[in-house]
């Protein structure tokens, strides 16, 4: 019988270390990969358009929580999730360490 204890894992934990922080950036590509279309087809899904959908992909734009929700909305995504990571993005880009954690009012 073994007495080591089993190390658990915390997945977001291990991508941050791996990768950086997850943000709406690469969230967004993800899904755009997993569905294997375009950015320009993405964009039209989105109701975007395509140079403003290259410039989220590539970090040039912050998008606001209420843009972060349509986005959700439009992948059929929970909208809290979106909204914390644009709200998180924010926070990065101005040097503070903070994460953001939201709930339903």
């Amino acid at each position: 019988m073994s007495t080591k204890k089993k190390r658990t894992v915390d997945a977001v934990e291990y991508f941050d270390k791996l990768k950086g922080p997850l943000s709406l950036s690469r969230a967004v590509i993800a899904f755009r990969e997993a569905d294997g279309i375009s950015q320009a087809a993405f964009a039209r899904k989105l109701g975007v358009g395509r140079s403003y959908l290259s410039n989220l992909e590539n970090g040039r734009l912050l998008v606001s929580p209420s843009q972060a929700a349509r986005i959700a909305k439009a992948l059929r995504q929970p909208q809290d999730f979106f909204i914390k990571l644009a709200l998180d993005d924010k926070l990065r880009s101005e040097g503070l360490r903070y994460t953001v954690s939201l709930s339903a009012a």
